[in-house]
């Protein structure tokens, strides 16, 4: 990524600022026509490509964020599934959330392992799929829908016990079919479950985890898994405050990094010489729905993740949406 090209992308996106979490968008046939047009157009976008044209999608994205109160979203969590697709049908972001899952189920169903390339794919919030020549894992995975990935999926890895970031659904549904969920508090699988630094094989997969602070008060609250196996490497860093100290397990060259931080003062602290030097990294946990938009420093816009991505320490730094998917091969992205 050119970062002074990115910059000056930057300059022209603007908010809509919202100092109150009210619905401005419910029952509004038009909007969500509209929304259906920007998330075809945003398919033909590529999160390896941030011109004009992806920013100003991504520019209406968020304001069809924007007019989301977090109270309908957790409505929609536990409504029917009638009540659902009926709110999908009304409300843009929900369309969009909804058709980021269908999009991904839909080419984990049709779509057989390559013995050549790796497919990554991005879900909600910082939920990551991968599919290797040898095997399928995901990280993080929370969506409505959740437990429906399983007959797809290996083994899951959670970063730590927060609603964003875990699908009860999905993790019973994986122990049900006697299949791995690693973390460090779902005791349910004793197994892979831990609270200290570990190391795990699973099939053709090496795992390794060390234990972060997720803020100054959630100490020692959040996994971070470091996974290597058929040729690509990921380390996905949940919601952790990268403090470096507690960087000793997972860290070493990696393909793609996958965390949260939208300042560099912060991100950069395990980028570099000795800790974890990335070809790739990824800037997750945007819009979170579940946040308040008024007062939550978790429900980081689309604007504030762009800015972090202009100054984190890697030349391919990437700010990839719901729903999409990037195939790893010959040693990049494509």
């Amino acid at each position: 990524m050119k970062k002074i090209f990115l910059f000056l992308l930057l300059i022209p996106f603007l908010l809509t600022a919202n100092d109150m979490d009210k619905d401005k968008t419910i029952n509004n046939a038009a909007l969500y026509k509209e929304a259906v047009k920007t998330t075809k157009k945003l398919k033909k976008t590529s999160a390896l490509s941030l011109n004009n044209k992806r920013i100003n999608l991504m520019k209406e994205l968020q304001n069809y964020t924007d007019c989301l109160s977090y109270v309908t979203f957790e409505d929609y969590l536990v409504s029917s599934e009638q009540q659902s697709l009926e709110m999908e049908r009304t409300i843009p972001i929900l369309y969009y959330y909804r058709n980021a899952f269908d999009t991904i189920l839909d080419e984990l169903r049709t779509t057989k392992a390559s013995k050549n390339s790796v497919s990554v794919w991005f879900l909600y919030n910082m939920g990551v799929i991968v599919r290797t020549p040898s095997g399928c894992y995901g990280i993080d995975i929370n969506h409505r829908w959740a437990e429906k990935l399983e007959p797809y999926l290996d083994f899951i890895c959670v970063t730590h016990d927060h609603g964003d970031h875990r699908s009860e659904a999905l993790m019973q549904a994986m122990r049900k079919a006697n299949k791995p969920v690693l973390s460090n508090f779902f005791k349910e699988d004793k197994m892979h479950c831990s609270t200290v630094p570990t190391n795990y094989t699973i099939g053709n997969f090496s795992i390794k985890t060390d234990i972060t602070d997720h803020n100054k008060v959630l100490l020692n609250f959040v996994s971070v898994f470091r996974i290597e196996g058929d040729g690509f490497s990921i380390l996905h860093c949940g919601d952790s405050n990268f403090v470096p100290t507690q960087y000793v397990n997972t860290v070493g060259d990696v393909n793609l990094l996958v965390f949260f931080s939208t300042e560099s003062v912060i991100g950069n602290q395990i980028i570099g010489a000795d800790l974890v030097m990335p070809d790739y990294a990824a800037l997750a946990h945007f819009t979170e729905l579940r946040h308040r938009i008024d007062t939550s420093p978790r429900r980081y816009p689309l604007i504030k993740m762009l800015n972090g991505a202009s100054s984190i320490n890697c030349e391919h730094t990437i700010l990839p949406l719901w729903g999409e998917k990037l195939i790893w091969k010959d040693g990049k992205f494509q």
